[in-house]
């Protein structure tokens, strides 16, 4: 029982037995083929189609523009997670753009809206027009009434204590940890203090996970928790803010610049928004159980004590493959912190030596059973039979999801150029480890070459002396034509190729020290 992650405000009087979270399913869209209206196309027999639910974004659709999202509704009776995303079906006009919304529908009562919003909007984004796909013969569309009658299979209850929780919790907390800093979403939860509406996300250039979304909830107290509905993105068109603030308590910010007339947030309310941003930041709930004390009278000469600055910047939440080598676990640790922008000769050093050099494996042991790392080849011919199955496709299809990610989810104020040599070298990695594969790389920054960690695996000199020094008059370190044969292969560079080693100088970066078994937190420079 993970009760550290329990202790927030907004699940107070979660009960402590395991129950079943109880749910319904209704779709809202163009009924397919039929006229250009929308309706409930589809629902189960339990679920309450109140068309008072529907709020008109929009007047007219924008296809181009319209994303996948997900909203929390808290409705006099309801709490709803919504998917909204863009639908493939046609009016009877031919007409595309619908946009469509799956509603997941639980009633409101002893459980926390917290507790209910990190269990259905994950669930939510899961589905979509599947749902009622192989249901659409013999509808009468006609008729205003008609909908699919969904099964009750289609919404199984979901369990929710206090053993199911602490890993949806940990997953929304990190990524809010990575998006947001202290100033902004202090600013945010002061709004929400201040009972001001609309309220606006913190940041408009970022679409949060269904999680993430729901952990915004948690430093609230419960009652206000119970009450807020999300709408962390809408899409583009003509929209009435009037209306949106009737039926949303926040929303995105690309609104905020419509409210012009927004009274100024009083000093208690930023005082404590930046208190329950500082917990999450940290993800320490029990912060909030200690309220602000008054100021105790200190002697004037007393030299204060030097307490150590704690970094809060969390690990990105990235995980780790299964049946990996001392190569890959390195490969995880820099990947999730957000602060380790290169890797060096010495990292892979160190990585080899804490790895027990003879009994460990780079890759992982299902690829590696016998061979050593020291037996790979400068072909393909020449690897073993194995190489390329098992465990190295695992690896790859891990390195390209977590680029994915850490492309799309760029920590808080990290400079874009470091940013781009991070997913560079992840990108190297894959080159070096999978040289036949059949992906395609681009890489971004110009100052990491596709043989990077194939250079620093095989030790050369052009990455083991100096690594943060350019020889004189700026010139590009020499490149050594003896490399040693039998290792991890190195592809061909383009002509004339500068070949700057990461955390020079000249690339901009400014190196420090890191350790591959405890990350400390260091900041951008």
């Amino acid at each position: 029982m993970n009760s550290h992650s329990m202790n927030w405000p907004a699940l107070e009087g979660l009960p402590d037995d395991r129950i079943q979270l109880e749910y319904r399913i209704g779709v809202w869209s163009k009924a397919p083929g039929a006229a250009s209206d929308y309706r409930w196309i589809a629902k189960t027999p339990e679920f309450v189609a109140d068309d008072r639910f529907i709020d008109d974004f929009y007047v007219s659709d924008t296809p181009e523009r319209i994303g996948d999202t997900v909203l929390w509704k808290r409705t006099t009776e309801y709490f709803h997670a919504i998917h909204l995303y863009p639908s493939a079906a046609r009016d009877s006009a031919g007409r595309s753009g619908i946009i469509e919304r799956v509603f997941l529908q639980c009633l409101v009562g002893k459980l926390p809206a917290a507790a209910v919003a990190l269990l259905l909007l994950p669930k939510a984004t899961k589905l979509g027009a599947e749902l009622y796909q192989e249901r659409l013969e013999n509808i009468d569309w006609s008729d205003r009434k008609a909908y699919i009658e969904l099964t009750e299979n289609a919404c199984p209850t979901l369990p929710l204590d206090h053993t199911d929780l602490p890993d949806v919790i940990k997953q929304g907390v990190e990524i809010v940890r990575a998006h947001f800093d202290l100033r902004k979403l202090g600013t945010f939860y002061a709004s929400l203090l201040s009972e001001q509406r609309p309220c606006f996300f913190p940041d408009s250039n970022r679409t949060l996970s269904p999680e993430a979304v729901a952990a915004l909830l948690l430093p609230l107290p419960r009652k206000l928790a119970d009450e807020i509905s999300l709408a962390p993105n809408i899409p583009e068109g003509h929209v009435d803010i009037a209306k949106l603030s009737e039926h949303w308590n926040v929303l995105p910010a690309r609104f905020s610049k419509e409210i012009t007339d927004r009274k100024p947030l009083d000093q208690w309310a930023i005082k404590e928004g930046e208190r329950l941003a500082e917990s999450i930041l940290r993800n320490d709930p029990d912060r909030l159980k200690v309220k602000n004390e008054p100021s105790i009278k200190r002697n004037a000469t007393a030299t204060p004590e030097k307490i150590p600055w704690r970094n809060p910047v969390a690990l990105m939440p990235v995980s780790l493959p299964s049946d990996t080598g001392w190569l890959v676990r390195l490969l995880y640790e820099f990947a999730r912190d957000p602060q380790w922008r290169w890797l060096q000769v010495d990292h892979i050093a160190k990585a080899r030596a804490e790895a027990s050099y003879g009994n460990d494996h780079v890759v992982g042991s299902s690829t590696w059973s016998e061979e050593r790392d020291s037996e790979w080849a400068g072909s393909k011919e020449a690897r073993p039979q194995h190489h390329g199955h098992g465990n190295s496709r695992d690896i790859e299809a891990w390195l390209i999801k977590t680029i994915s990610f850490l492309k799309s989810n760029p920590p808080v104020l990290a400079d874009p150029e470091q940013w781009k040599v991070k997913l560079d070298i992840l990108r190297s990695a894959i080159i070096a480890l999978s040289p036949d594969t059949t992906k395609e790389f681009s890489l971004e920054s110009n100052l990491v070459a596709r043989d990077y960690i194939a250079d620093l695996l095989n030790n050369t000199p052009v990455h083991a002396a100096e690594p943060f020094k350019l020889p004189k008059n700026d010139q590009s370190p020499p490149v050594n034509p003896a490399r040693p044969v039998g290792q991890f292969p190195v592809q061909n560079r383009p002509p004339q190729q500068r070949h700057i080693p990461v955390g020079s100088p000249s690339a901009g970066i400014v190196p420090a020290s890191t350790s591959i078994i405890s990350q400390s937190c260091r900041r951008d420079s």
